[in-house]
C-alpha cells in the first residue's frame, strides 16, 4: 500500500515514516500542499494522512486537489 504523508513538522514525518516502512508500507512525504499534490500526482497513494495547517496551501485546499 501506497501512503502519502503531509506534514510541515519534520519530526512527525519522521516517525511515521519510520513506523510505516517497518511494516512493509511504500512511504512519500510532503512538507506543503503544493508539494503534496505534486506527489499525489506522482506517486498515486491509496492513503494520505495529512495535516490541515500546511504552508502553501491548506490541508482542505489539497483535499480538494486530490
Amino acid at each position: 500500500m501506497r501512503i502519502l504523508i503531509v506534514d510541515d513538522d519534520a519530526q512527525i514525518l519522521k516517525a511515521l515514516r519510520i513506523n510505516l516502512a517497518a511494516r512493509g508500507y511504500e512511504v512519500t512525504l510532503a512538507r506543503t500542499g503544493p508539494e503534496a499534490l505534486d506527489q499525489a500526482a506522482k506517486n498515486r497513494p491509496e492513503l494520505v494522512v495529512l495535516d490541515l495547517g500546511l504552508p502553501g496551501l491548506s490541508g482542505i485546499q489539497v483535499i480538494e486537489g486530490l
